[in-house]
């Protein structure tokens, strides 16, 4: 399993480290501006399709969020997510605009939830899986739509 933080945040690391069945071992975290050439090519260092987890966190434009989208698209595994932070945030709104304009453009990653400040995302292939899954969790879920696609928000565990 690889890990990717896109513009990464100094925390992620450590929560890899103590959540990570394997200790980080397996994680690759590339940290920069995924529009600069050192860290464009540390990505492409990466097979296509071959991630199952990115998180996207750092850069929060419109034009930083849609390029980051379009690397996850090109890296991310069948089975893999995709979470962007600071989806909705009102500070960050060039997140939430740079995702909503990507989704527009009829990729091949769709949502498929959105939770604690963060939009989660996956192939349109797997959509169908994971939506599933939140809906037989334990999560409290409410179903939603985001730019036609079907999504559940997640609220704080039943009782």
């Amino acid at each position: 399993q690889i890990i990717i933080e896109l513009q990464g945040q100094p925390f992620f690391s450590k929560n890899v480290k103590n959540y990570d069945p394997f200790f980080g071992e397996n994680v690759k975290v590339i940290v920069g501006d995924s529009t600069l050439g050192a860290t464009i090519e540390a990505i492409k260092l990466l097979a296509p399709k071959s991630v199952r987890y990115i998180s996207i966190d750092g850069g929060h434009t419109r034009q930083h969020v849609i390029n980051d989208l379009y690397i996850a698209e090109s890296l991310i595994s069948e089975d893999g997510i995709i979470i962007v932070d600071d989806f909705l945030h009102p500070h960050w709104l060039g997140v939430t605009d740079g995702t909503i304009e990507f989704i527009s453009r009829g990729t091949s990653i769709v949502p498929f939830a959105f939770g604690y400040n963060k939009l989660y995302m996956c192939k349109i292939s797997s959509h169908h899986k994971f939506y599933e899954a939140i809906r037989n969790s334990q999560f409290n879920h409410e179903e939603e739509s985001l730019h036609g696609c079907k999504l559940w928000t997640i609220y704080k565990n039943k009782e």
